[in-house]
């Protein structure tokens, strides 16, 4: 499937939990405990003590520097300053809003390459919500699976993209030489042998009237749809090509 072929045989690894802080290796069970032990003794709290639990707590919880190499790659990836520290809420939030997209774009991108080529060999396989509930639900999982995913929908997408930029141009060039003196004057030269020349001579058809009526021809039987089925065509065959050349180059990668 694309998913799997398409990411340029790059070798994607996931950071290993043990390289994350404590700060954040703290488990659920834990966080209750300490909660129980704060409640318990909070009555021999000085004032002072009391208020330094109460500003700690307080405290906007942060995805601290140390968490781990994606942590710090995210924080590269937005050249933060040390002094911007990264709220888990807003991280949290940051990964519904992406997910949601990506979830909406792919029944898009989906349905739309298998309109435009129905007999592609290609297939989206439509399976990025089970790789992102894995990958969170799952101790230690690794990342690859979804960055698969991505990385067949990022392909398709500049599939599209490039096919679109060279698509109409392939077709515009096609349809001027269909229609081009040149071409015409040529087929109406091939398609009539000595006789039918001389008799159009003789009842007064010439080649210019000739050349005139089948320009016409042609023009009527570019209309519309014919010239919108052209452009889908090579759109389709366009992205196809490179989807495929994709693949080859990840199969050889991965050798």
């Amino acid at each position: 499937m694309v998913a799997e072929m398409i990411y340029c045989g790059t070798e994607t690894r996931s950071e290993p939990e043990q390289n994350m802080s404590p700060e954040l290796m703290v488990s659920p069970k834990e966080v209750a405990k300490l909660t129980r032990l704060v409640a318990k003794y909070s009555p021999l709290f000085t004032p002072q003590q009391k208020q330094a639990v109460a500003k700690a707590v307080s405290r906007p919880t942060t995805v601290h520097e140390s968490a781990s190499g994606a942590a710090k790659r995210l924080r590269t990836e937005l050249r933060l300053a040390d002094n911007e520290l990264i709220r888990d809420r807003q991280v949290v939030e940051l990964a519904r809003i992406l997910v949601q997209f990506v979830l909406r774009l792919e029944p898009v991108l989906a349905g739309t390459w298998g309109k435009l080529n129905p007999k592609s060999r290609v297939r989206l396989p439509r399976r990025f919500d089970q790789r992102v509930k894995q990958f969170l639900t799952t101790d230690r999982a690794s990342a690859v699976p979804v960055l698969n995913e991505l990385a067949g929908m990022r392909v398709v997408i500049t599939a599209f993209l490039a096919a679109i930029a060279h698509a109409g141009d392939r077709v515009a060039e096609r349809l001027a030489d269909s229609v081009s003196p040149d071409v015409i004057r040529a087929e109406i030269d091939d398609g009539q042998d000595g006789l039918l020349k001389m008799l159009g001579v003789l009842i007064g058809n010439s080649k210019k009237e000739r050349c005139w009526d089948a320009y016409c021809r042609k023009g009527d039987s570019l209309g519309p749809g014919p010239i919108k089925a052209q452009i889908h065509e090579a759109i389709a065959a366009d992205a196809e090509s490179f989807v495929q050349n994709m693949i080859k180059v990840s199969r050889k990668g991965k050798n």
